[in-house]
């Protein structure tokens, strides 16, 4: 599935954002990120992808090979910091009340803000009630240091529980990055 989804990407020109294969999830997932400068640019590019017979038909063949598909529409509220480079990625999904939306996301700028880490990207959902996190970063064993200081560090663990008094529920994936 991996190759079918790069190939398709190169196929379609998309040269910018990446994609993923979560390796450490409930389920094994290839998740492609493509930023879009406008609402304009995404609906061009999906009205030349469904207009294209050979790209509606690669798009299908991709679909075969997998148990679910997805596509979430997001507007980023802050830029991930090192994707370019990042060699793997974290992802969490905050799923939450509609009207909580707004303090899930003032609690995790906050932390965002104060965390000396990986700074990653915060971006709100708008096909469901859902806040993305997405941190890049070079090994697995910068995850590893985070997971360990919210566990030990009273600040971390603070912010993290800030945070986590917002979604009803959420998840966490890991993911090697695979660049254009």
């Amino acid at each position: 599935m991996l190759n079918a989804v790069l190939a398709f990407r190169i196929q379609a020109g998309i040269a910018i954002g990446i994609t993923t294969l979560e390796l450490f999830s409930p389920t094994e997932k290839v998740v492609t990120a493509t930023p879009f400068d406008s609402m304009q640019t995404v609906q061009v590019m999906s009205e030349d992808t469904l207009g294209d017979v050979d790209r509606r038909e690669a798009l299908e063949a991709i679909n075969s090979l997998c148990t679910s598909t997805n596509i979430t529409l997001a507007r980023i509220i802050e830029q991930p910091e090192g994707i370019n480079t990042a060699s793997w990625i974290q992802r969490y999904h905050f799923h939450h009340d509609p009207n909580s939306q707004a303090d899930l996301i003032e609690a995790l700028r906050e932390m965002r803000s104060r965390y000396d880490g990986p700074k990653g990207a915060i971006a709100a959902s708008l096909n469901s009630p859902t806040v993305l996190v997405t941190t890049a970063v070079e090994s697995l064993s910068t995850i590893e240091a985070f997971g360990d200081a919210a566990l030990s560090d009273p600040d971390v663990m603070a912010l993290t529980s800030a945070v986590l008094d917002h979604p009803k529920t959420w998840t966490s994936e890991i993911g090697k990055i695979f660049h254009p």
